[in-house]
């Protein structure tokens, strides 16, 4: 069974769980990263941590498969996350964690 039809099976409060907590777990594995200065794999997993937060997010506010894409502005449009004007940093920060996606 792939991943995609595993998380099919769940029920919405499992998927939002679910991606929270490998959020969580990427996120970890960051700070563990950056805290040895392996900054190039610690950006890697941060955008990773970022990509599920945004995925359990519209998994949450949409209640349909989540996007199945690693671009994180394409994820919070989706997801229908209102970045304010007078926050062009999240913006820009969301953009930025691009090139450190997986290809």
């Amino acid at each position: 069974m792939t991943f995609y039809e595993t998380i099919s099976c769940m029920d919405k409060d499992e998927i939002v769980k679910f991606w929270v907590s490998e959020a969580e777990k990427s996120q970890k594995v960051a700070q563990h990263l950056f805290a040895k200065k392996d900054y190039s794999y610690a950006l890697f997993f941060g955008h990773l941590a970022i990509e599920k937060l945004l995925k359990s997010i519209y998994a949450k506010v949409v209640d349909e498969n989540v996007p199945r894409t690693h671009n994180l502005p394409r994820i919070a449009k989706a997801a229908r996350l209102i970045i304010p004007n007078r926050c062009p940093l999240i913006r820009a920060a969301l953009s930025r964690l691009i090139p450190w996606s997986v290809k």
